[in-house]
This record gives structure tokens, C-alpha cells and sequence, in this order.
């Protein structure tokens, strides 16, 4: 009972402040710079994250938070039916065993200003080479104490089959100046019969389409709440 209790006071409060990582995001991709204005605020406990793409081709990409796909079916059926303009849609799933230090990148995320985001296209049977590519990429930033956590999703609709999206959220863009090459674009042993491509593209966060609440806003107010 106490138990219990407890979890119904800190679940609320974690939905509000993002002390932990998504369990699922739904992602829009839109194929111009800015991505479209919020129609209306979304309900309590869901976060926006508006971004455009300052490497690559002209994109924009908005990630919704969801920490259950009940949440995601209550969000979408109180929103309008009209779909979002050109825009191409995800769903993805957490993968914690996977990710680097995903607390860590939760708090990161409070005082970020861009993202790195690592788009990988996995073959059918592949999946080992992944893991050893993102096990190169955390030994590298352990053996050098380089602070970058990441998250990793795994894309579950709307993509190819064994396709995953790393976010690492950054401070500033001057972190890729205090580091070595090799580990800002990591590359894993050569294996005979890998099937794994992959597309780094930096993105600035765009805090006046973003949406969060008012308690994570106070970490960072000045950014946040500009409008």
C-alpha cells in the first residue's frame, strides 16, 4: 500500500519535471526549415521538442514524449484530425540497455541547445554489428571521461524495419572542439558481412515551438520561455 502510494506522488511529478527517459516518442519530420507552430498546448505530462536541421538537407523535426501508448492514444484522439503538413511520422521505443548514461542525458537535455542525432539503417540479421558500433562509441567516451550521454530509440513504425535514432543533447556546439576526432564520429572494426549505414545530423533546438512544463522550464528560463 505504502508503495503504491509512493509511486502515485512520484509518477505525476516525474511526467512534469522529465526525470526520465520517454518510453516512446512519436517524431514528425518535416521537410522544411522551421517546423509549423503549436496548434494548441499539449495535455500535462507530454513534452514537444522543436528543432531544425543546421546540417543535411532543409528539415525540421518535432519530438513528442510519451511514457505509455495509452498516453499517445488519449493525445491523439484530443487532437484535431487535420494531419500535420508534409510531415512524416515515427514511433519509437527506448532502448535502455543500449543508451549511454540515459539519466544523465535527461538533465543534459534541461540546458541543451542543440542535438546530435545519429540515424542508423540496420540489415536484416545485423543487429549484432549495432551493438558493437554504439559499444565502440560508450568505451570511447568512457577511456577519454568525454560527457556526452545519448538515448537511444528504436523505430517501431513509420521506417524500415532496424531502424534506431541516437539524440545526444548538447550545450553547445564548442563540445566537438574539446574532444578528439575518432570520437565524434566513431567507427567500429571492419566486419566481414556488416550491414549497418549510418547519418549524423546536428540540429539547433528551437525553444518558441517547443513546449515543456513550467517545472523543467526553470532550469533554464532565459531559453525556454522565449518566445
Amino acid at each position: 500500500m505504502k508503495l503504491t502510494l509512493l509511486l502515485s506522488l512520484l509518477l505525476p511529478l516525474s511526467a512534469q519535471t522529465l526525470t526520465l527517459p520517454p518510453h516512446l516518442i512519436r517524431l514528425f519530420q518535416f521537410p522544411s526549415p522551421e517546423p509549423p507552430p503549436l496548434a494548441a498546448a499539449p495535455s500535462a505530462g507530454i513534452f514537444l521538442f522543436a528543432m531544425s536541421a543546421i546540417t543535411g538537407q532543409s528539415e525540421s523535426w518535432t519530438l513528442e514524449t510519451h511514457n505509455s501508448f495509452q498516453s499517445l492514444e488519449d493525445f491523439d484522439a484530443a487532437q484535431p484530425r487535420s494531419p500535420k503538413p508534409d510531415a512524416r511520422t515515427l514511433l519509437a521505443l527506448h532502448r535502455q540497455n543500449w543508451s549511454y548514461r540515459p539519466d544523465e542525458a535527461i538533465l543534459a537535455l534541461r540546458k541543451a541547445r542543440y542535438f546530435q542525432v545519429s540515424y542508423y539503417r540496420t540489415g536484416l540479421g545485423s543487429e549484432s554489428e549495432f551493438a558493437e558500433l554504439l559499444n565502440a562509441r560508450r568505451a570511447s567516451l568512457d577511456n577519454l571521461n568525454i560527457d556526452r550521454p545519448f538515448l537511444v530509440y528504436q523505430v517501431i513504425a513509420g521506417a524500415p524495419s532496424g531502424t534506431y535514432i541516437v539524440f545526444s543533447p548538447l550545450p553547445s556546439l564548442k563540445t566537438f572542439d574539446e574532444v578528439p576526432r575518432r570520437v565524434n564520429n566513431p567507427r567500429p572494426a571492419a566486419r566481414p558481412g556488416a550491414d549497418v549505414t549510418h547519418e549524423n545530423i546536428l540540429f539547433r533546438l528551437d525553444p518558441a515551438r517547443s513546449h515543456v512544463s513550467p517545472e523543467f522550464a526553470e532550469s533554464d528560463p532565459a531559453f525556454w520561455r522565449a518566445k
